[in-house]
């Protein structure tokens, strides 16, 4: 007797007709969620809406070709960290993430006598000449540096001849990554839709910078870097990755430049994390880290879950053993765009690259991020931010791990010097 169930292919009216019998007293509109990022979503898509989007079955195609399994992993170094360089590298990191401090020169050098790559961010202004020094000190140390002009000028007030010259800077250092970082936006408390349109919009303005100082589009897009941090929300994040090469290969099409890999580096956010329930901070980094993985992430950093001295070293090594776990255990590190086929993610991918791309060129109509686009995308920041605040207090915005329901004895943690230049959400979260 034969087992085999031939299941027949239904229709998405059938689907719907059949969901909205079990729902009883509710529709199938009411399902819709309404997301920060300005559209809503269904609560079911099947391969019909797939058929109509040939260019998401051309964006598998590009991210099977171009891209390889598997992440390195590069350990954030924070002010008051427990684990020296020697113990990170033992633990399996690949590299260590910086940022900006008084020892920083001591930093690189501890990191290269370790035999540790290093990724160093800058997020607030340097001037030229030093950031020329760092670029010629790491490039030798096969890092990278993330200097990301344009969102300091977004971000501090920076004056636009400033932010001009540091392009015509970027550009013309020949073996310098050009860096976008997502984060500044993210941090800031931008939706996803707003970040990638910021970072599409500056890389615009490093096209500009660059095609007139005679630079080869092909040779600029060589030298692109984007990082940027990823939040609790899993899909919502898998697609905010996913878009931005789907948007940053669109853009380049128009030049008639082919779909090309470039470096993108993901950190576990440090807006969502929670300073009231430290332990909860594993919860969300797992999860973090997985969608910047299976959103197509080359390197990961996750934060450690607290900075409370008596818990500091074992907080920074379950952030290595995080990673770990995530290729020997869940075998992450074994395909590529893991996520590619799933009718929802693309659905969301789409979405996300079709609205940031809108607001991308709003800004660009303003003159771009560098012009008035700089006040239009300030405000919709700033009403995104105020409005994900309100529905925190009023525990409409539900988020992993359990920031609805507070536990008493709950371990509290300090937050980051890093990042404490941000309005932070950590007391809410």
């Amino acid at each position: 007797m034969s087992t085999k169930i031939d299941y027949q292919p239904q229709s998405k009216a059938a689907w719907k007709e059949r969901l909205t019998q079990d729902l009883k007293n509710k529709t199938y509109e009411d399902l819709k969620w309404q997301t920060l990022e300005g559209f809503s979503v269904e609560p079911l898509y099947t391969a019909e809406e797939l058929r109509a989007k040939p260019h998401m079955q051309t964006f598998h195609a590009w991210m099977n070709a171009l891209k390889n399994p598997g992440w390195s992993y590069f350990q954030p170094m924070l002010q008051g960290q427990a684990l020296d360089m020697n113990q990170v590298k033992a633990l399996g990191a690949t590299g260590v993430l910086l940022f900006e401090n008084e020892q920083l020169s001591t930093q690189i050098e501890q990191a290269s006598q370790a035999g540790l790559a290093v990724g160093l961010i800058l997020r607030t202004p340097i001037s030229n000449e030093k950031l020329a020094e760092l670029q010629v000190e790491l490039i030798q140390k096969n890092s990278w540096i993330l200097a990301d002009g344009i969102s300091w000028y977004v971000q501090h007030q920076w004056a636009q001849e400033e932010a001009e010259a540091w392009l015509q800077q970027a550009v013309a250092f020949p073996e310098a990554r050009i860096g976008f970082d997502g984060s500044a936006y993210h941090l800031m408390g931008a939706n996803a839709t707003q970040e990638l349109a910021a970072m599409l919009s500056g890389m615009v303005a490093a096209i500009h910078a660059g095609t007139s100082n005679g630079l080869e589009l092909k040779d600029l897009a060589s030298r692109i870097l984007f990082s940027t941090q990823v939040g609790p929300l899993f899909f919502m994040e898998i697609a905010k990755l996913r878009a931005l090469r789907l948007l940053v290969w669109n853009l380049f099409a128009i030049y008639e430049v082919e779909p090309f890999e470039f470096p993108l580096h993901v950190s576990t956010s440090a807006l969502f994390w929670s300073g009231k329930d430290a332990e909860m901070n594993l919860l969300r980094h797992t999860t973090e880290a997985a969608s910047g993985i299976l959103g197509g992430a080359d390197q990961i950093s996750i934060l450690p879950y607290t900075i409370e001295k008596t818990y500091r070293q074992a907080a920074e090594k379950l952030s290595l053993d995080l990673s770990l776990l995530l290729a020997e255990e869940a075998h992450l590190d074994k395909t590529v765009d893991a996520a590619g086929g799933s009718f929802y993610i693309d659905q969301l991918t789409d979405l996300l690259a079709e609205n940031a791309w809108n607001l991308f060129q709003e800004l660009e109509e303003k003159g771009g991020i560098l012009e008035e686009g700089k006040a239009l995308l300030l405000k919709h920041i700033q009403e995104t931010a105020s409005k994900r605040e309100d529905m925190l207090k009023r525990g409409e915005l539900e988020l992993i791990g359990v920031n609805k329901f507070e536990s008493e004895t709950a371990k509290h943690s300090p937050y980051f010097q890093e990042f404490s230049q941000y309005k932070p959400l950590y007391q809410l979260v």
